[in-house]
């Protein structure tokens, strides 16, 4: 006798789809995917914040303390308290659960009538080689979108831009602060860019701001691209219409998709070292005199050094001092205040440069000496957009 069985077509990634049970908001989609991009894609594994210092953690430029202008962290600066009012920005240690440190603006004089020129924001640049990808420019761009937490005692509409470089084609996004002095969560999608010229090498390519405040001439529509530098709308809040008022942002990332995942959190060390691309700063550790690198005396007031550095973004960078550094004997015998130092070259494919050092006077032509580190002293290479 012969028995003859027969077995139902069955597709398993279809039935494992429709199983009755929780599977997460992407687990069915993800069942279902076609090929590994379609799942890279949802799932969105590896590097993806393209922020740098987006938790606020380093501040080597100012260790904490309040300013009125230039990087209140790295990598995010005050791009301008341009108007009658005036505020300060440092990092700060409160944070949202899950993170440490923040930026935090105070408002220390009011601007209560915005002029058309008038700005008051903050602005984050990306270099072009780390957003080429996306596309921006082109019919192949791609959507991103912008996360970060929020705490301010001032309510109301504020807005976030995204733009290009040259900053004639920028998009600013309305959204609302509800609760004073609490931290809220926001995350807007940017639509991509297909016109428009977008950096794609070591320039700039995409510039994040945050406003507080703007006047006409910076306004744009909301949800489009403008043809200007578009800070924010016309329903932005002003908060530096508030004398002591506050604004806080941490956790910023901007990743690509249409939807927001969790911060990525990259470590202290590899964080540090993605800063230092674009600003390193050189100090004394303890309350002596820290010995730096030697430099060789051409004469008696001109002196050539080497200092190791990571790769900077560009050839051109700038180099700064202070805090009382000096040129110092081997033997610490005696010192003379450096009066400048500059870049007199750079090898290594950038991770290392030639210092030229000046004094009034003191040194002997072909003797070698030490850079002299007291307390408070430092040297800075700059290479920022």
């Amino acid at each position: 006798m012969t028995v003859n069985v027969s077995k139902p077509v069955s597709n398993l990634r279809e039935q494992l789809s429709e199983l009755n049970r929780p599977v997460g908001s992407h687990g069915s989609q993800l069942m279902k995917s076609a090929n590994t991009a379609e799942s890279f894609s949802l799932v969105r594994a590896g590097r993806k914040n393209l922020i740098i210092n987006g938790s606020c953690m380093i501040d080597q430029r100012n260790g904490g303390a309040a300013v009125s202008s230039g990087y209140a962290v790295d990598r995010t600066h005050i791009e301008g308290f341009n108007g009658a009012g005036t505020g300060t920005g440092q990092q700060v240690s409160d944070a949202p659960e899950g993170l440490f440190k923040s930026l935090k603006i105070t408002v220390t004089g009011t601007d209560t009538s915005l002029g058309a020129s008038d700005f008051y924001t903050l602005r984050h640049i990306i270099e072009g080689q780390n957003v080429a990808h996306l596309g921006f420019g082109t019919n192949n761009a791609k959507t991103v979108t912008l996360s970060f937490w929020v705490k301010s005692s001032i309510t109301g509409i504020f807005c976030c831009s995204l733009g290009n470089g040259t900053n004639n084609k920028t998009m600013p996004r309305e959204y609302h602060i509800d609760n004073p002095n609490k931290w809220e969560y926001k995350t807007l999608t940017f639509d991509p860019a297909i016109t428009g010229s977008w950096g794609t090498d070591h320039g700039r390519g995409f510039s994040v701001r945050w406003c507080m405040g703007v006047g006409s001439t910076r306004r744009g529509d909301a949800d489009v691209y403008n043809g200007n530098e578009s800070h924010g709308t016309s329903n932005q809040t002003n908060l530096f219409a508030t004398n002591g008022a506050t604004f806080q942002i941490t956790g910023m990332q901007l990743e690509t998709g249409s939807s927001a995942t969790p911060f990525e959190y990259r470590s202290y060390g590899e964080e540090l070292a993605l800063c230092k691309r674009y600003y390193e700063k050189y100090t004394a550790s303890g309350g002596n005199t820290g010995r730096g690198p030697q430099v060789g005396a051409y004469n008696g007031t001109r002196y050539f050094g080497y200092i190791n550095c990571v790769a900077k973004r560009h050839h051109n960078v700038s180099v700064g001092y202070g805090g009382g550094l000096k040129v110092e004997a081997i033997n610490l015998g005696s010192d003379a205040a450096v009066t400048d130092i500059s870049d007199y070259a750079q090898i290594d494919g950038g991770n290392g440069i030639f210092l030229e050092v000046n004094t009034s006077s003191w040194g002997s032509g072909g003797t070698l000496y030490h850079l002299g580190f007291p307390t408070g002293g430092y040297i800075s290479i700059d290479s920022e957009m």
